[in-house]
């Protein structure tokens, strides 16, 4: 009989935690909500300041909300209402019609208006933050600002990107012939520099992991080697914005952060780190997007002062 997913989680989790106890990080309250017939998906909100604008966080590609944005959710809600949904394809989000960046931007949409918010502040790592991109050019009297961190408006310019998305298409026969395991553990194995903190959540950070299946990330794959926002961009109505620069990124070349970073017309910060920052070390993580946001506020503050 094949292990249970909680158990396998256990295991893989012993594995790569090196005999380090297991703690479950606090999580503030979710619910499912029904995308007004686009499917349903996971949210965890936060209430915040009355006045304030809501926040909207959009995680990476092949995470989950909570893997993404852990340690960001209380020290936000401090200044902000936050919303944090499972984005289509990934831990309990929509399923129902595979995955494109513009159906994934249109539930963010759907999700603004099932909650009664006219305009919020999109905030998006890697694929969350091509969605939030995809979301300034279609939506932007939605669109309060965005922070945006290790993403790129087109990923099929370099070699490298173009092989990985080959390898990633010849998976295709194992789904075909129902062999579908969570990628998961290579996730966290290949995260290097974890902290004791990351590393005592590993068994949590698994379980969370293990919602995604191969066939999700294939599919995902498949549509975003093929997506380039850079005509859009260009000729779209700009919002304030941040951007986090992670000039070690092993996975979104910095070049093709930067250039995103100029298409949004971003105020741009560069750090000294690498994609996974978000499993490796979730707290440093947590700190930098609550900064973003802080400038990004002080963005929108001088705009009104101005406009006054």
């Amino acid at each position: 009989m094949p292990p249970s997913h909680e158990r396998l989680s256990q295991l893989l989790a012993q594995c790569l935690s090196f005999g380090r106890s297991q703690v479950t990080p606090p999580l503030p309250g979710g619910r499912m909500i029904q995308l007004d017939g686009r499917g349903e998906t996971f949210v965890r909100e936060i209430p915040g300041p009355a006045d304030s604008v809501p926040i909207v966080l959009l995680h990476g590609w092949g995470m989950t909300a909570d893997v993404n944005y852990v340690d960001v959710y209380e020290p936000l809600s401090a200044t902000h209402r936050v919303i944090a949904p499972d984005i289509r394809m990934h831990g309990r989000g929509p399923r129902d019609r595979g995955f494109t960046v513009t159906d994934a931007a249109d539930d963010v949409i759907a999700l603004l208006d099932m909650l009664d918010i006219e305009r919020a502040i999109i905030c998006g790592f890697s694929m969350g933050g091509v969605i939030a991109a995809d979301i300034v050019t279609r939506h932007p009297a939605r669109v309060a600002g965005t922070v945006v961190a290790a993403s790129a408006a087109c990923y099929r310019n370099r070699w490298r990107d173009r092989l990985i998305f080959a390898g990633l298409n010849a998976l295709q026969p194992l789904l075909t012939v129902g062999i579908d395991p969570p990628p998961g553990p290579l996730v966290l194995a290949g995260a290097r520099g974890r902290t004791d903190t990351a590393m005592q959540r590993q068994r949590w950070m698994l379980g969370e992991l293990m919602r995604n299946r191969l066939s999700d990330i294939v599919s995902v794959s498949g549509h975003a080697q093929n997506v380039d926002l850079r005509p859009r961009l260009a000729a779209g109505t700009k919002r304030p914005s941040e951007y986090l620069l992670l000039n070690r990124d092993r996975v979104c070349h910095p070049q093709m952060q930067q250039e995103l970073a100029d298409l949004l017309g971003a105020h741009t910060t560069t750090l000294d780190l690498d994609h996974d920052v978000v499993v490796a070390d979730p707290a440093q993580y947590a700190q930098l997007v609550v900064a973003a946001v802080g400038r990004l506020d002080a963005q929108l503050e001088s705009a009104r002062t101005v406009s006054a």
